[in-house]
């Protein structure tokens, strides 16, 4: 078992979180820069000192979280802190926060409806929070940042958390850096991307390939369009925590000038060598140019650590916490008097309830949903009582009330189906469901499928953008040579500037289609089942308790689309793109009452289409009060 006497931990977690805000600080000056930069000593570090959610949500674990609840915390109360107090609505937490709101917790609420920043690395730079609470302790680190990750990401992005906590925990004890990584490259997956990229990093470290090169080969192996996708960020992390040969500034430079998500890379980075040489043995240069102050900006508490150094006090002190309660693997020497445990009793149950989702947290009208609902109790004694299921009444449950009887230590699982009845005349996007047993109670929630009326779809059988009319006619198919136009036989066009329907919208046809959209991406291959290039209109009429006159539209298309907001014509994208949730914005002013989106849609090859709607006097929160309607 290791040993570490208490004014070494003090001094490691100390110059952890000085290296974290040192880090962070200057890589914000280049966030999301994908090139290699050129920063030096003389202008790495920014004028002025800016919050930074990397460290922030740590803080909110530590004082909303840790502080209050103890080391008992869940997935839940770490998603229902995230919602409360992140006010950092970028990328993937602004989707985890709606999901949270919508009832999809934890695992959940970091896969459903992520896909293009499931990978992201708003999870791995939380991970110094669970090093400096266990030192040396993986099996403690690995659960508290699976748990944490859960949130608001999936695999990778959580395998980054995971790698980075634990080689920021053994740091406390081995100081040979290829050792490091070696140590937690085994406890992540061996086929997974961020292994594979970590991996790559060190192999070119020992291959003695100058770092430029390697720079640039691992961002042509792993890169990606995504500044923040995690896989490249731990790769780059690592290129400059190994070149950096133990050198405080040559890491930090390496870790900047490597490019893509910067503050991240340079918070983690530095925070490795802050726990490995401790806060005395931090460059003094770099200690005067961070200062003392703990700058906090991206979550809406008010702290109660004025500065770094209490910060760090107030992490030993809750570390003692995770000792006490066995959560160690080290053994502590010579703690002082005044060092005492800060975090509460954790609260004992007596039972859980815990929701799994058969397939995805969504449901539509004319669908039903399946969930596992698993009671745990978890005395030595037998427990009874009645399992009530509460919900919408416009929602039908195969359960409402069961009665229970636990043996010690047993648990027992039930499956609860919930139908939208097809005669459902509205949807609302946010159903909540409550289960409680003895006074215990969990929430849960599905997301209430967008409900559209799809016309066409509708498609050309020759460019409608050269020719005005058919250029074959009826000799269509024949050449002069008497063989068949291959071009026309063989492919299809379509042409968003083309009214397949009248574009004024007064009088729609009756011949349609309902379709339910079940997240923000719009998959229409069930409904769409011609081959080819097609265009398709697609109806949303909805409404709203409240206006949303600032409201804020954020599309992901690749191909040309043109779309109406209450008659207006926000979008008119003539472009074919890359797919991100952010390929075109537009403001557009939505209503109390009643709303339509009409979406004109040219559906290719590999099609992809996606929706999301801030409210910018909410802090730019997505829009969760939807209704949809289905008559």
């Amino acid at each position: 078992m290791n040993v570490l006497n208490y004014s070494t931990y003090y001094d490691k977690v100390l110059g952890g979180w000085l290296g974290k805000c040192i880090g962070g600080a200057c890589g914000a000056l280049s966030e999301n820069n994908k090139n290699i930069l050129h920063y030096t000593i003389d202008n790495v570090f920014p004028e002025v000192i800016p919050p930074n959610d990397d460290l922030d949500l740590q803080i909110l674990w530590l004082q909303e979280g840790l502080e209050k609840i103890g080391v008992g915390m869940t997935r839940e109360d770490f998603g229902a802190l995230f919602a409360k107090y992140n006010v950092c609505l970028a990328n993937e937490y602004a989707v985890s926060i709606r999901n949270i709101n919508l009832g999809i917790l934890p695992p959940v609420s970091g896969t459903y409806d992520n896909s293009y920043f499931l990978n992201s690395m708003g999870c791995p730079i939380r991970s110094e929070i669970w090093a400096l609470l266990a030192p040396g302790s993986f099996r403690t680190v690995k659960r508290y940042a699976e748990m944490d990750g859960s949130v608001d990401h999936g695999s990778e992005s959580i395998y980054g958390e995971i790698f980075n906590a634990i080689i920021e925990a053994a740091a406390f004890f081995e100081t040979d850096r290829e050792a490091l990584i070696e140590i937690a490259l085994k406890e992540i997956p061996s086929d997974c991307r961020q292994y594979k990229s970590i991996h790559f990093a060190l192999a070119c470290y020992r291959e003695q390939t100058d770092w430029a090169t390697a720079r640039n080969r691992l961002v042509r192996k792993f890169g990606s369009m995504d500044a923040s996708y995690s896989v490249v960020n731990l790769g780059l992390t690592m290129l400059a925590f190994l070149y950096g040969e133990g050198d405080y500034t040559k890491t930090l430079l390496y870790a900047v000038n490597g490019g893509y998500d910067t503050d991240c890379t340079a918070a983690t980075a530095l925070s490795i060598l802050g726990i490995m040489a401790g806060a005395e043995r931090t460059p003094q240069f770099w200690k005067d140019k961070i200062g003392n102050e703990l700058v906090v900006g991206t979550v809406d508490i008010d702290c109660r650590y004025p500065t770094i150094e209490a910060f760090a006090k107030a992490t030993c002190a809750a570390g003692l916490s995770f000792r006490e309660a066995g959560l160690w693997d080290v053994q502590l020497t010579g703690i002082p008097a005044e060092a005492v445990p800060s975090l509460p009793e954790p609260l004992q149950k007596p039972l859980s309830i815990e929701v799994c989702y058969q397939g995805s947290p969504v449901i539509g009208i004319g669908e039903e949903s399946v969930l596992l609902l698993t009671v745990k109790n978890h005395t030595p004694e037998e427990v009874s009582g009645v399992l009530e299921i509460r919900g919408p009444d416009y929602l039908v449950c195969s359960l409402s009330s069961v009665s229970l009887t636990l043996c010690p230590q047993a648990e027992t699982t039930l499956t609860l189906n919930i139908k939208a009845p097809e005669t459902l005349c509205a949807l609302p996007m946010k159903n909540l469901f409550q289960a409680t047993c003895c006074g215990v109670s969990r929430d849960f929630g599905l997301f209430g499928a967008m409900r559209m009326k799809l016309f066409g779809p509708y498609w050309d059988n020759y460019d409608t953008t050269q020719y005005p009319e058919d250029p074959y006619e009826e000799k269509m198919q024949k050449l002069p040579n008497g063989d068949g136009d291959i071009h026309a036989m063989f492919n299809g066009f379509v042409n968003i500037n083309r009214e397949y329907l009248p574009e004024d919208f007064q009088q729609l046809p009756q011949d349609f289609e309902w379709v339910n959209i079940h997240g923000s991406e719009f998959d229409l291959e069930p409904a769409v089942t011609y081959r080819g290039p097609a265009c398709v209109y697609l109806v949303h009429e909805f409404t709203l308790e409240h206006a949303v006159p600032n409201g804020h539209f954020h599309f992901g298309c690749n191909a040309p689309a043109k779309i109406w907001v209450n008659g207006e014509l926000v979008l008119d994208n003539q472009a074919y793109y890359a797919w991100t949730i952010f390929n075109c914005t537009a403001p557009a002013s939505l209503k109390a009452g009643k709303n339509r989106i009409i979406f004109k849609l040219s559906r290719t090859d590999a099609f992809r289409f996606s929706v999301f709607c801030r409210n910018w006097e909410d802090r730019g929160r997505f829009i969760c009060n939807i209704t949809s309607l289905g008559e």
